[in-house]
């Protein structure tokens, strides 16, 4: 008796993908006509609270970031619309992309070369 798939529409479904491969073990498929991921009914909850809990963080992140970005240009708020939030957003853009690249390369520091056995 095969389990019922259903549909996981998720913007985090990419980078989810590990996890759903994990959870799901190996009963998920990917359709590509649909582009979307086909997964277990029953595994669907454990996905959508993964999914959920990476927006709350980089909600987070993000509103660090912004109000960090404010401190750079010198203001406590800015409204959208004006000078002063364009400026800012120029700053939090710039911070976003060097937050980015440093825990990619965080990541990448996890994996050192010279600990890796080959048999």
């Amino acid at each position: 008796m095969s389990k019922t798939l259903v549909a996981f529409r998720d913007k985090n479904s990419f980078v989810l993908k590990d996890q759903i491969k994990s959870i799901c073990n190996g009963e998920a498929r990917f359709d590509a006509e649909q582009r979307v991921w086909m997964v277990p009914q029953g595994a669907l909850p454990e996905l959508t609270r993964l999914s959920s809990e990476m927006n709350a963080s980089n909600q987070n992140k993000s509103a660090e970031v912004w109000k960090k970005a404010c401190k750079k240009c010198g203001h406590r708020f800015v409204k959208k619309g004006t000078v002063e939030y364009d400026e800012v957003l120029v700053a939090f853009k710039i911070m976003m992309k060097e937050s980015e690249k440093n825990e990619e390369e965080e990541e990448e520091e996890d994996v050192n070369e010279d600990d890796v056995v080959f048999d």
